[in-house]
C-alpha cells in the first residue's frame, strides 16, 4: 500500500505531531510492499505540489494537532484548495 502522509503541525520537523507520525510509519513499515511519502504542510511554496500529491495518492493520512479544538490555519487552507477536484469525475 502507498500512503501519503500530511503533516500540518506549524513547527514541522520539530513538532509533537511528527513524532507520532513516525511511532505509526513504524508499524506500517513493517508489512512488505507498504511504502509512504510524507510532506509537511508548513512549506507554503510547496501547496501545489501538495495538492497534486493528494490527487495521486493512493490512501491519505493527515495529522495536524488541534488548538482550542481547531486545526491550524495551514491544514484548513489544504483542504480548501482541494474543494475544486472534488466536482471531478470519479471524486466523491
Amino acid at each position: 500500500m502507498k500512503l501519503t502522509v500530511f503533516n500540518g503541525s506549524p513547527r514541522g520537523k520539530r513538532s509533537n505531531t511528527k513524532i507520532l507520525l513516525e511511532h505509526f510509519i513504524n508499524g506500517f513499515m513493517t508489512t512488505d510492499g507498504n511504502t509512504y511519502k510524507i510532506f509537511y504542510l508548513n512549506r507554503l511554496k510547496d501547496s501545489d505540489k501538495f495538492v497534486k500529491s493528494f490527487q495521486e495518492a493512493e490512501r491519505v493520512l493527515m495529522a495536524f494537532p488541534l488548538y482550542t479544538d481547531a486545526m491550524p490555519a495551514m491544514v484548513k487552507t489544504f483542504i480548501e484548495s482541494l474543494e475544486p477536484f472534488c466536482r471531478e469525475e470519479g471524486n466523491p
